[in-house]
C-alpha cells in the first residue's frame, strides 16, 4: 500500500505532504490466476487513539467527499487498487498512519453496490463471502503537515508584539 503526493508534486513515496495536497492513495497486487483481491475496512489513525474510517467492510466508502471509492485496474494477474483526494491529518499531530484489510478471494470477490438510494443506508449485496480465502492487513504513514496552521497562532502573537516590546519573544 502506498500513500503519496500527486506525480507532479512528489515523486518519493514517504515524502510529506501538506494538507489538502492532492494525494494518491495505492494497493499494488500481483496474485496467481484465480486469486482476486479487495480492500475493506480501511482507515486512518493518528497513534493516539483518534480514528477516521474510510470504507466500511464490503469496501464501501464511509464519506466519499472525503475519500472516494477504491477503483480496481487489471492487467493480468497484476491489479492497482486507487483513489485519489486532498491531503488530511490530524489536530496536534503530523503523522498519518493508514490501514487497509485485503480481501482474497477465489476467482472473484464478493461485490455490494455502495449507491445509497435516499435515506436507505442498507446496502445490496450481490455475491456471497463463499469466495474469501484470506485477509491481509496493509498498514503505511506518512507525515502530513499544516504549515499555516500550526504556527498561525505564533506568528500573530509575534506581529502583535512587533512594536520592540521584550514579552516572551519566540523566535522561529
Amino acid at each position: 500500500m502506498e500513500v503519496r503526493g500527486s506525480a507532479a508534486s512528489s515523486h518519493q513515496p514517504s515524502a510529506p505532504l501538506s494538507v489538502g495536497q492532492h494525494t494518491t492513495l495505492a494497493i499494488y497486487t500481483s496474485l496467481p490466476e484465480g486469486i482476486t483481491s479487495q480492500p475493506v475496512d480501511c482507515g486512518v489513525h493518528d497513534g493516539h487513539g483518534s480514528r477516521q474510517s474510510l470504507s466500511d467492510r464490503q469496501g464501501c466508502p464511509t464519506d466519499p467527499s472525503l475519500v472516494p471509492r477504491l477503483r480496481q485496474d487489471v492487467s493480468g494477474t497484476h491489479a492497482t487498487w486507487a483513489t485519489a483526494f486532498p491531503a488530511f491529518s490530524f489536530p496536534d499531530y503530523q503523522l498519518v498512519h493508514y490501514t487497509c484489510r485485503l480481501r482474497l478471494c477465489k476467482n472473484y470477490c464478493p461485490t455490494v453496490n455502495s449507491s445509497k438510494e435516499g435515506e436507505d443506508e442498507e446496502y445490496m449485496e450481490i455475491s456471497d463471502e463463499g469466495n474469501i480465502l484470506d485477509v491481509v492487513e496493509l498498514y503505511n504513514s506518512i507525515e502530513v503537515t499544516a504549515p499555516n496552521i500550526e504556527l498561525g497562532y505564533l506568528r500573530r502573537q509575534l506581529a502583535e508584539n512587533a512594536d520592540g516590546e521584550s514579552v516572551n519573544n519566540i523566535f522561529l
